[in-house]
């Protein structure tokens, strides 16, 4: 695998592994006897063993956000209770809420692909794209034939279950350090959860409130297909092309959308070409919207950083590597080395050249203002969906009083562990990813929570279905009456609230 490689896979976050597990449509025949077999419990048991070893192998801190004592009494009670044959989806089932128990968002055990395909091309997927808002469902999108799922329509019981007993069980399966990022992840990838953790099929049965009345319904799956190309038809933006800047109605106002930080010298050409459309255009308000920004490589958003700093800073006060032996055979041999910035290359050589447990720190890269770096009033628009890369961004922003951040709490961390490596159990063949790196925020604290909006903007399900923006609207309506920036409340501040 070559570093560029490499590099595109480290950064994955939140709900972006998970999705991007059930991307092939075929799988290789060796990959669909496994889907067939039945593992005895010895093979289980192994692989249990081997999981929690490669974990606390290659993370710093598993238990960091978690009791270790608690983690440990699970696994011994699972392992115990592994005495008869069972499929490797059975034992996803099984093993899965463990490893979301550790509560870091890049550390993740993935459902296994094939089953999954094979599911959801037989057509028996959940036909509705939903809105979780305040632990409850709501309708965003019907692919079905059934008139009564319109948006907006809440539904209350899904086979039997309530709205929240259900999102309490599928947040087992979710990754986050508190309910509104699990939540969020759950929202995102909805229909493959539903069947990776609760085993629900084709007919479902569900109990809806519309107009104020209650309805029972059974929904037919459909296939995955069927959703795949209705949205496709509907997004705005190009799969490839996350990005995309337009100038707002009095000409002196800019709104840069960032939906991932991919794209290498793609995305690094655009940022180049638009900040200086923004000079040429005399922009005085910039709005960078990072609201479904799921992450991707701090390179890239280093990058951005460059141009909303009209001076030297740092996205991350330091970093904090843990050597392994699985880490160091990943980077061994690479190639494309002396083509990362110089930053990049000390790290993968302090990591090849340490020593298995160490840990290495680093102070933070700073980053240099662009000769086209923005100067005016700078706005960024944050959310549940901002996770990984794009909360630590946001983060810097905030740190470091770069501009005003609007909207709700970030489903990523400001602190957080990262740079994740792939691992591979090696009897069932399930796949996940294991943080490696601690990347601390440029104020050099843990929270223990998304990064906080300087001012709140909360999103209601009304408010999605009637594509109506209250973000954006509060932001125009602080440009428009020209409040200061330096009149910041940060919230970062206050008493942290329960999740």
């Amino acid at each position: 695998m070559r570093i560029s490689n490499l590099k595109r896979l480290l950064p994955l976050g939140c709900a972006l592994y998970l999705g991007t597990t059930m991307s092939s449509l075929k799988a290789p025949p060796n990959k669909l006897a496994q889907a067939e077999e039945q593992f005895q419990p010895q093979e289980l048991k192994a692989d249990l063993e081997y999981l929690f070893d490669t974990i606390e192998a290659i993370h710093p801190n598993p238990y960091a956000f978690s009791k270790k004592a608690t983690i440990v009494q699970e696994r011994t009670r699972l392992a115990s209770n592994l005495t008869h044959p069972m499929s490797r989806l059975e034992f996803y089932r099984l093993v899965a809420p463990l490893v979301s128990g550790l509560r870091d968002e890049h550390t993740v055990l993935a459902p296994p692909r094939e089953e999954y395909r094979r599911h959801a091309r037989a057509g028996l997927l959940f036909p509705v794209r939903p809105i979780i808002w305040e632990n409850r469902i709501f309708v965003r999108t019907n692919y079905s034939d059934d008139v009564n799922l319109s948006p907006g329509t809440e539904i209350l019981r899904i086979n039997g279950l309530s709205s929240r007993q259900l999102l309490d069980k599928l947040c087992l399966f979710a990754v986050g350090r508190n309910r509104e990022s699990q939540l969020a992840m759950v929202e995102t990838v909805f229909h493959v959860m539903l069947w990776v953790g609760q085993g629900y099929e084709s007919p479902f049965h569900i109990s809806l409130r519309r107009d104020g009345k209650i309805l029972n319904e059974s929904v037919v799956g459909i296939p995955e297909t069927i959703i795949h190309d209705k949205e496709k038809a509907a997004q705005a933006l190009d799969d490839n092309v996350p990005y995309g800047f337009r100038l707002l109605e009095d000409g002196k106002t800019g709104l840069l959308e960032v939906r991932g930080f991919g794209g290498g010298k793609g995305t690094e050409s655009f940022l180049e070409q638009t900040f200086s459309d923004i000079k040429k255009a005399g922009v005085r308000a910039l709005i960078a919207d990072l609201r479904e920004n799921d992450g991707g490589l701090v390179a890239i958003s280093d990058v951005l950083l460059s141009y909303l700093a009209t001076k030297s800073v740092v996205q991350l006060s330091r970093v904090e590597f843990k050597v392994s032996v699985q880490s160091q055979r990943l980077l061994e041999g690479q190639s494309g080395i002396e083509n990362l910035a110089p930053f990049d290359r000390e790290t993968y050589s302090a990591q090849l050249s340490g020593q298995p447990g160490q840990v290495i720190t680093f102070k933070g890269n700073i980053i240099r203002p662009s000769h086209l770096a923005f100067g005016g009033k700078l706005y960024v628009l944050i959310g549940r969906r901002t996770c990984s890369a794009a909360s630590l961004l946001a983060a810097s922003v905030k740190d470091q009083r770069l501009g005003v951040l609007v909207g709700e709490e970030t489903g990523g961390a400001g602190t957080q562990y990262g740079d994740p490596f792939p691992f591979e159990l090696p009897r069932t063949k399930l796949t996940g990813i294991v943080a490696h790196t601690l990347l601390v925020r440029a104020s050099g604290k843990d929270l223990g929570q998304g990064v906080t909006p300087d001012y709140e903007v909360p999103v209601t399900p009304a408010d999605i279905i009637a594509s109506r923006d209250p973000v954006l609207e509060r932001v125009l309506g602080m440009i428009r009456s020209g409040k200061r920036q330096e009149n910041l409340i940060h919230l970062d501040s206050r008493p942290k609230t329960g999740h």
